[in-house]
C-alpha cells in the first residue's frame, strides 16, 4: 500500500492507496495515475499532493491540421518549391486540443535573411512557456556527410508552472502517435540543453556534431 497525505485547504486526510498503482517521475515531481485522473505529488517523501491540480490523464487531442502539416513535411520532393518548404512549426494546447500556434509556421521564405536557422529555433523557446516544436534540422554528422531529418521537441521550462507541465506532459503521447518516424525526439527543459549548439547535436544522437 502506498500512503498519501491529502491537503485541502483545512482539510487534511491520511489515504491509502493500492501500491499498483503507476507512479512516474518528471522533473523534480512525481505523476500518479489514478483511473484516468494524474495527480501531480510534489513531495516524495510523504506523498503529498495539492488537490487542486489536477489533469486528465488522457491529455489533449491533436488537431487534424497537425496531421495534414506533418505530411507535407516528412515527404520532401525534389522537384518541390523549395522556397514553400516547411522548416519550423510551433505547436500549442488551446481549448484541449494540440494545434499549431498563430502564424508560427515557418517556411524557407519566411527565413530569408535569416542567417542561422538554429539560433532563430531557440529564440523561440520562451521563458515559462511550454510548447511543442517540428524542426527541419539540417546538420552533419563525423562523417562529414550533411543530412535533413525532422526534430519534435518538447519545451518545458523549469520556469512553467506546473499545471501546464503537467498538461503537456499528459498530452505528449498523443502528439507522438501522430509523428509516427520521427527518429529524433527530444525533451528540452531549459537552453542549457541546446545552448551551445553542440549540446543540442549530442541529444540527438552519436555521430551528430553540429546541427
Amino acid at each position: 500500500m502506498m500512503k498519501i497525505i491529502w491537503k485541502q485547504s483545512s482539510d487534511k486526510r491520511t489515504v491509502l492507496l493500492p501500491s499498483c498503482m503507476k507512479l512516474m517521475k518528471f522533473n523534480h515531481f512525481h505523476l500518479l495515475f489514478r483511473r484516468n485522473i494524474l495527480l501531480i505529488i510534489q513531495n516524495t517523501k510523504s506523498y503529498s499532493w495539492n488537490s487542486e491540480i489536477y489533469i486528465n490523464a488522457s491529455g489533449a487531442a491533436v488537431a487534424d491540421s497537425v496531421k495534414d502539416l506533418y505530411n507535407e513535411m516528412k515527404v520532401v520532393k525534389n522537384d518541390a518549391d523549395q522556397s514553400e518548404r516547411i522548416r519550423l512549426v510551433v505547436f500549442h494546447i488551446s481549448d484541449n486540443f494540440i494545434d499549431v500556434e498563430d502564424n508560427k509556421i515557418y517556411r524557407e521564405k519566411d527565413l530569408e535573411g535569416v542567417d542561422d536557422v538554429y539560433k532563430f529555433f531557440i529564440g523561440l523557446l520562451k521563458d515559462k512557456q511550454c510548447r511543442y516544436m517540428l524542426y527541419d534540422c539540417h546538420f552533419e554528422t563525423k562523417e562529414s556527410s550533411r543530412k535533413e531529418e525532422l526534430v519534435f521537441v518538447m519545451w518545458a521550462p523549469d520556469s512553467a508552472c506546473i499545471k501546464e507541465k503537467m498538461k503537456y506532459a499528459s498530452s505528449k503521447g498523443a502528439l507522438q502517435k501522430v509523428l509516427t518516424g520521427i527518429k529524433h525526439q527530444l525533451q528540452v527543459n531549459d537552453l542549457s540543453d541546446c545552448h551551445p549548439r553542440d549540446v543540442f547535436a549530442e541529444k540527438m544522437g552519436k555521430g551528430i556534431i553540429r546541427c
